[in-house]
């Protein structure tokens, strides 16, 4: 019987309650727009899946202090400060349920408040005085902009396979990577075990991202953030939709084509359910979600796979579940 999320994190469940405590403390400011936006954002739900791994990441390389607490909540803040740029780039009108941030308070704002957040991850990196740990992350910031440079240029377009998989590893998967090697590194673990989380890392998060991509078209409550049809909204051609581009007839592809072309246009209306019900029916209908599925087991089994290097197994115990349960999930 397969455990549920709450099941598998609840040795390091303290942890991650002492972590939300200092990312509501890292929001608060004498400028009252800031934690009001903050809080819309964070309050608004999230798997916490980044502290969690690294967490976790740290737990599998022996370590038990507190120094992951505040790595913990510097990832998450990253992650969200990324989410509130997105969001005002994409014109995304819902994130998690609820109206985006700048659908609320306005785009300046809400890149603002992006940017404070950012800088409060940063600064709670470089207040533990570890350069090298500064490094793995300044990286990955650097790359989260180039992959939405990348889709924002392919907004509208089918891109290829590769530039895809490039998209979401810069997106997605190195921030991942770099929150298992900074788990890794607060511990003091060996290189060969800093390179195993890091890879693992990288491929749990293009599978993690792969699931993303097809639950976004589940309807109603569930699917990716609650946002159904978010990815087509905003012109966006993700794995399911791509492979049963491949598949189709020419009218269906040219229909799907001048939809997405109108998506990516700014102000577009949103679509209504009907037509994204349409397009979901013919990525069923030409194994779309199967397909990307199957990928992401792949990419699941890699991840699984470079933990190896960790022994005894045990260690490892707490990883490999929570891979095998997001590879699973459902909503």
């Amino acid at each position: 019987m397969k455990k549920n999320l709450s099941e598998i994190c609840k040795p390091i469940q303290p942890q991650l309650q002492k972590i939300d405590r200092i990312i509501q403390e890292a929001i608060q400011s004498r400028a009252e727009l800031i934690p009001r936006i903050s809080n819309h954002l964070i309050q608004g739900g999230g798997k916490r899946i980044r502290p969690t791994l690294l967490v976790a990441s740290a737990r599998a390389c022996g370590y038990r202090g507190k120094k992951v607490l505040p790595m913990g909540a510097a990832v998450e803040l990253l992650h969200s400060a990324t989410l509130l740029h997105d969001d005002v780039v994409d014109c995304s009108q819902h994130r998690r349920g609820r109206p985006a941030a700048h659908t609320v308070f306005c785009n300046s704002a809400s890149i603002l408040v992006g940017d404070y957040i950012l800088a409060k991850g940063i600064s709670l990196v470089v207040n533990e005085k570890d350069i090298e740990i500064v490094k793995p992350l300044a990286w990955v910031i650097v790359r989260l902009a180039e992959g939405e440079a990348l889709q924002l240029a392919r907004r509208g377009s089918i891109p290829e396979e590769s530039e895809y998989l490039t998209i979401i590893t810069c997106k997605t998967a190195l921030l991942f990577s770099a929150t298992c090697q900074v788990g890794a590194m607060v511990a003091r673990a060996p290189k060969p075990y800093v390179r195993a989380l890091e890879n693992f890392g990288t491929n749990f998060g293009i599978a993690f991202q792969l699931i993303d991509d097809c639950l976004d078209y589940l309807p109603g409550p569930g699917g990716a953030g609650k946002d159904w049809g978010r990815d087509l909204n905003e012109g966006k051609v993700t794995l399911p939709l791509f492979q049963a581009l491949r598949r189709c007839n020419t009218k269906e592809k040219e229909q799907v084509l001048r939809l997405i072309k109108i998506r990516a246009q700014e102000n577009a209306s949103p679509l209504p359910a009907p037509t994204i019900l349409r397009i979901r029916g013919l990525i069923e209908k030409y194994q779309g979600f199967e397909y990307t599925r199957e990928r992401a087991q792949v990419y699941t089994d890699l991840a699984k796979r470079a933990l190896r290097k960790i022994q005894p197994a045990s260690k490892r115990k707490l990883l490999e579940d929570l891979a095998d349960a997001y590879q699973a999930r459902e909503n």
